[in-house]
């Protein structure tokens, strides 16, 4: 959501991220992306960004966009356009952004010595847990609120990466980082129904038992670049579609 209006204010488009209904000024807003005032209640050329949970766009602007979290969906089609992480929550709808901006250069592997696991519950729901990593050792990234120096950090001192929450981005970052990733089952979900509701998750091991994947790293970071660079050209036709219907 960040990236999204940060992207937009580059090419020069008046962007606002709108606040959560029952919250002010939620911590997931980045500093230095402006978030939506009063003043905004009057009709205005401004693009609206929303989290996920609003029904419809709150206030006035130009154009609307909203995030959608993978296990929340709008109900209708209110807003203008719709932005996604995972592909299995965009209703279908190849028109969605996929926006992915990652910071190569920070989450790269350093070549440090590594020893040991570290893992991160996040999002996950510890009923559905089917598997436990080997406990002794394991760095528990969960609470800690780090930065990303210090995340990379840690995924650059340890060996593996176990992701109890299956569709974090975590698993992501620390493969870039040359920290083998695994990511937790999912139940009644095949490895091949698996990939095809996240992106990258071919290049994911599916479970403690399921099987390893060569080359991760490399396979990972082109994946994102070739993202990144479908993210630039989406952003691009976004700005050419407000700007013609300006």
């Amino acid at each position: 959501m960040n990236r999204l209006a940060e992207l937009l204010i580059e090419k020069g488009i008046e962007t606002y991220v709108f606040p959560y209904s029952n919250s002010a000024e939620p911590p997931t807003v980045k500093e230095g992306v402006p978030i939506a005032k009063p003043e905004h209640l009057q009709p205005k050329e401004f693009i609206g960004i929303y989290p996920e949970g609003f029904s419809h766009p709150m206030y006035a602007p130009a154009y609307s966009i909203q995030w959608l979290l993978h296990d929340r969906l709008a109900e209708g089609d209110n807003f203008d356009k719709y932005y996604h992480y995972e592909p299995a929550y965009a209703f279908n709808n190849s028109e969605a952004l996929k926006v992915m901006d990652v910071d190569l250069d920070k989450y790269s592997n350093d070549g440090m010595k590594r020893e040991g696991w570290c893992h991160v519950y996040h999002k996950s729901r510890r009923a559905f847990l089917m598997e436990e990593v080997p406990a002794q050792g394991s760095r528990c990234v969960d609470g800690m609120l780090p930065t990303e120096d210090d995340l990379a950090a840690i995924f650059n001192s340890r060996e593996t990466f176990y992701c109890y929450d299956s569709f974090s981005f975590y698993s992501i970052l620390a493969a870039l980082c040359g920290c083998y990733s695994i990511v937790n089952k999912v139940p009644e979900l095949s490895r091949e129904d698996y990939i095809k509701q996240r992106p990258f998750a071919e290049h994911l091991q599916y479970g403690l038992d399921g099987e390893k994947v060569e080359s991760q790293e490399a396979k990972i970071r082109a994946a994102v670049r070739e993202q990144m660079r479908e993210t630039d050209k989406q952003i691009d036709s976004l700005v050419k579609d407000i700007q013609d219907n300006a």
